[in-house]
């Protein structure tokens, strides 16, 4: 499906396969700006210029709720992935966040940017930034305005027994973006990961950003103003949108997409144990003998050790082979490259996330960027940790 609004007030459904109408909501009497499905479809929110987020239901054309408090026009909103909240900008210069749940405002940021916010974009990753508390739920928000910048926004949600503290939510200033040369008027980013950023403005660029490494990767020229953007699912295409009624498809290069690909990979290894509810482990443990439940333990020891304890037993000296060469630091999860070298896995992980397909140690490109985990090596920096090793020169 695709949804469209228009500023007569319009927003129809579309069957992208057929072209047909599917469904035309009521007709506003003003105009309508934004129109965003929910992530499973069943949900639309529109808004603009009446100052108001009205949430449909999809099918039954009813409408669920209206979410009322800006004070000026509604350019943009987003759904987050998980589609339990709802973020709306507006031209006066503030975004809120509501419960898609009861509907209620959860957060109001005002003076976000400068002279008004123009768009606004959730990222789809789940865990948009690395090493964040276990008990808390992360999104990623991206806005942009009229002051010139993009900055991108944590939304940090505290989680007790799987549930979402949406009361004591948090909103961090993660990082602002500089260089484009006139008013920011759409922000996306790219499908999954959400490792890429697309910008567009009145100075008649398409910039494209690295999120975790808060870079410029391309400027893309046009000849008018560029009004709107989104990346193809496999980051391999861009297409812009432009004030002149012309639309722009870009070939993105090839080292994007093999990064996008490197990201979903490392997206999907780490989703599946966050993906375990409690009654999964309650009904793992029922099952494992004894000497597993030992082994479990000495895990969830290990893991449950700080950055501040992870420090060898005395005035010992650390072996050099239990540093990541990265980091510089004991390593926590060891993994083994294709270039032989071992790394702390967050630290790999994120040397590919930021664009580097180089090995750390002899800057030659790797041939993969899979990686197994070094067990050997782990068991000895645990039993190291624990003091369990023998210093040299003791008999």
């Amino acid at each position: 499906m695709l949804a469209s609004c228009s500023l007569d007030g319009c927003t129809i459904i579309w069957n992208t396969t057929t072209g047909e109408r599917l469904v035309s909501m009521p007709k506003n009497s003003l105009s309508v700006k934004i129109c965003r499905f929910s992530p499973n479809c069943d949900l639309l929110l529109t808004a603009g210029d009446d100052e108001k987020i009205i949430v449909w239901d999809v099918q039954t054309k009813d409408r669920k709720a209206i979410l009322e408090g800006h004070l000026d026009s509604i350019p943009s909103a987003s759904f987050s992935p998980d589609g339990k909240v709802i973020v709306s900008v507006s031209f006066n210069a503030d975004f809120r966040i509501w419960s898609a749940g009861d509907y209620r405002c959860l957060y109001t940021k005002e003076d976000a940017h400068e002279y008004g916010i123009q768009s606004c974009d959730m990222s789809q990753n789940l865990e948009p930034v690395p090493n964040t508390v276990a008990d808390t739920q992360s999104y990623l928000l991206a806005t942009c305005g009229n002051d010139g910048l993009v900055k991108l926004w944590r939304i940090i949600i505290p989680k007790q027994s799987d549930e979402l503290q949406l009361d004591d939510l948090e909103v961090k200033l993660w990082r602002s973006l500089h260089g484009h040369g006139g008013n920011v008027i759409c922000v996306r980013f790219s499908q999954i990961v959400g490792e890429f950023l697309c910008s567009t403005a009145t100075d008649r660029q398409a910039r494209i950003w690295s999120v975790y490494g808060a870079d410029c990767l391309f400027v893309l020229d046009h000849d008018s103003i560029v009004t709107s953007c989104a990346f193809n699912s496999d980051c391999s295409l861009l297409v812009t949108g432009c004030l002149d009624k012309t639309l722009w498809l870009w070939k993105l290069p090839q080292r994007l997409v093999f990064q996008t690909a490197v990201a979903n990979k490392i997206h999907c290894r780490e989703k599946s144990v966050i993906e375990w509810t409690t009654g999964d482990v309650v009904k793992w443990l029922k099952v494992i003998d004894d000497e597993t439940t030992e082994k479990m333990i000495n895990e969830i020891r290990w893991l449950k050790k700080r950055e501040t304890q992870m420090e060898g037993p005395g005035n010992l000296e650390i072996p050099h082979e239990y540093l990541c060469p990265i980091t510089h630091e004991i390593m926590r999860e060891p993994v083994i490259c294709s270039d032989g070298f071992t790394y702390e896995k967050n630290a790999i992980a994120e040397w590919f996330m930021s664009g580097k397909f180089t090995s750390p140690m002899t800057n030659e490109v790797l041939s993969k960027t899979d990686y197994v985990f070094n067990l050997e090596l782990r068991n000895a920096i645990h039993n190291f940790l624990d003091g369990k090793t023998v210093s040299e020169g003791e008999g």
